[in-house]
């Protein structure tokens, strides 16, 4: 679990053909494991084999691995930790993002209170 968090999105949310690679690999760990379990039956295996060969094939972005990890997750649960694990790193980004814009301010601001202003300026003559 450890090495699918730390997977690398590149700065900008794109999905990397790493990370397809390794959500496609968590997909195959957890099919095979809740197969021994008996959380998924042998029907269930081969609706759950078509659904992702068919689905996976046209998830380019990083949006559209979201809404198939959502799809996958409606109709089976047992990929709902997935789909948990997906949306922490999205909402890292948007966070890590926010952060930025705030200090990307402060330090405006404190730029703009360093150096006077004209209007300031004009009001002190």
């Amino acid at each position: 679990m450890t090495a699918y968090k730390l997977l690398i999105h590149n700065e900008s949310m794109e999905l990397t053909a790493e990370h397809k690679k390794a959500i496609e690999r968590k997909i195959m760990e957890t099919v095979i494991a809740s197969l021994e379990s008996g959380k998924l039956t042998p029907e269930e295996y081969d609706e759950v084999s078509v659904f992702i060969l068919k689905e996976i094939e046209q998830v380019k972005t990083h949006d559209e691995l979201l809404l198939f990890l959502r799809k996958l997750t409606h109709h089976w649960n047992v990929f709902a930790f997935i789909l948990s694990i997906e949306n922490g790193v999205v909402q890292h980004y948007e966070d890590k993002e926010k952060i930025e814009k705030v200090r990307e301010m402060l330090q405006e601001n404190s730029v703009n209170d360093a150096v006077p202003s004209e209007h300031a300026a004009s009001h002190s003559s």
